[in-house]
């Protein structure tokens, strides 16, 4: 099995703002492979006093970091045109810099780059010949391919047959990806080391009334859900077998949810699942974000449990997984509707907290927030200190959250940790115009209140906040990647 296998950190938890996102954006082609110009030199980082390095010759990191043995990698947008990069962790230089197709992304969800030990795999397109180098093959059409991170080489290319999600995944040993025509989806399997096809099971239902959410992939069990009419379904060996289908309506009784209205899911000790859906919201315009009109009210939708089998087996009417707790490896539960604010702005406050048994569905903790955090807007009152703890600025002071446990009585508060910046920006690109694509929340070392500190309190840093890469610690701030030296 591949060495450093980067596994999906938040493709179970889409989008605060997939409310607003239509299941299979329109195809958008970008620029394909750039070949370097070995008269020009490769763009360098930013060096300081103390070792450490800011990359700023492409601002606006698009993705989540991710990470190989020899390279950080990540997506960004190089005028207009939407690009994937490799820098050396220990200078912050570029060592390549290759076009992608977004093709099915839906423009509420995370683009995230999947890497293992020394290669990264994205999509590709080649038709568009006013742009092409000499490597390049006009007469292609959407292909994922797999980049050597060390030099930039693409070892192999896998042809596509229609468009494709652009995240793809890890399957055991394999690659995996999401490809969309109007058969339905089907969950391509391809080996690693060569780009074969091994295997196109059919995971989705024909187009137009599936457009298929793909809630939760670990490794050995794919959770879809529909989004008219509403089913789940659980399928197994790599997409291969059905195991199990549910109809929302039975999992969520008297419920109207769809995942039009966002969606989560959390895989419980025994098998089951927790899994949020957010109301039946279809928006004005495929792939806006959400608004509502000042003073108007949406429900956040709610949570159910499923067992091993598929089986309901309880119902969180009016509950949502609390948006501070979708890094961790358990949520919360939080309650509260989305309202309009005016000039297009949200905003989620929740009144209460509570820790969950995915199992059971019973409380394990409670915590008053009184309307004190805004669900829309972390980046002051929440302070992220590693998956599963926390401090929450509410209207009685500073408390620290542990996930598992609840709140910690007694425990320093003036802490160095990560606060998450606005979760509404995003990024045009010239071959959609019409759409904007979410950008990747980045969260910066902080204190309390966002007061910003030069450098993280500890290295390595956590999973959330970025990667850690042959001795060295990155994170993204103001859409830069800074790196430093872990001791």
């Amino acid at each position: 099995m591949p060495e450093g296998v980067r596994t999906e950190r938040r493709w179970r938890l889409m989008t605060l703002v997939a409310a607003a996102a239509v299941a299979c954006a329109p195809s958008s082609l970008d620029r394909p492979l750039e070949a370097p110009n070995p008269r020009e030199p490769a763009p360098r980082a930013l060096l300081r006093a103390d070792g450490s390095w800011v990359a700023t010759h492409l601002p606006g990191v698009h993705s989540p970091l991710a990470a190989t043995r020899d390279s950080i990698v990540y997506a960004g947008i190089d005028d207009g045109y939407m690009k994937v990069l490799a820098l050396d962790p220990a200078t912050g230089a570029q060592r390549w810099r290759h076009g992608t197709d977004l093709s099915a992304r839906i423009p509420g969800v995370d683009l995230e780059i999947l890497t293992d030990a020394d290669t990264a795999y994205f999509l590709q397109s080649g038709w568009m010949a006013g742009w092409q180098s000499e490597t390049t093959d006009p007469s292609r059409g959407l292909e994922l391919v797999a980049v050597t991170t060390a030099t930039g080489e693409i070892r192999w290319r896998a042809p596509l047959r229609g468009n494709a999600h652009p995240n793809a995944r890890p399957c055991g040993d394999d690659a995996c990806a999401f490809v969309v025509s109007r058969r339905g989806t089907e969950l391509w399997r391809l080996d690693r080391r060569t780009g074969a096809v091994l295997a196109t099971p059919k995971v989705g239902m024909p187009l137009p009334a599936g457009h298929d959410a793909i809630l939760s992939d670990p490794l050995d069990r794919l959770l879809v859900a529909s989004r008219g009419p509403v089913i789940l379904r659980q399928y197994s060996a790599t997409g291969e077998s059905l195991d199990w289908s549910v109809a929302a309506e039975d999992a969520f009784p008297g419920v109207a949810v769809s995942p039009r209205g966002g969606w989560a899911a959390f895989r419980a000790s025994d098998g089951g699942w927790a899994v949020w859906l957010g109301p039946d919201y279809v928006p004005l315009v495929p792939g806006s974000t959400l608004f509502l009109s000042a003073g108007k009210t949406l429900s956040r939708g709610s949570v159910a449990g499923l067992g091993p089998d598929g089986a309901p087996r309880w119902l969180a009417r009016n509950r949502h997984f609390c948006s501070f707790s979708l890094s961790s490896p358990i949520p919360a539960l939080c309650d509260g509707d989305a309202r309009g604010i005016g000039g297009r702005g949200i905003e989620v406050r929740p009144h209460t907290a509570a820790g969950l048994d995915l199992t059971t569905g019973e409380r394990t903790w409670a915590l008053a927030l009184d309307g004190a955090i805004d669900e829309w807007n972390l980046t002051e009152d929440v302070v992220l200190l590693n998956e599963q703890a926390m401090l929450l600025r509410l209207t009685s002071g500073t408390v620290r959250l542990d996930l598992y446990a609840g709140p910690v009585e007694g425990e320093a508060i003036d802490l160095t940790g990560w606060c998450v910046p606005d979760s509404s920006r995003g990024d045009k690109v010239r071959s959609s115009p019409w759409l904007r694509y979410k950008r990747a929340d980045h969260p910066f070392p902080c204190r309390m209140g966002a007061i910003r500190e030069a450098q993280p309190a500890a290295t390595p840093i956590p999973a959330f906040a970025g990667v850690n890469v042959a001795g060295w610690s990155a994170w993204v701030e103001d859409g830069h990647v800074h790196a430093l030296r872990q001791p």
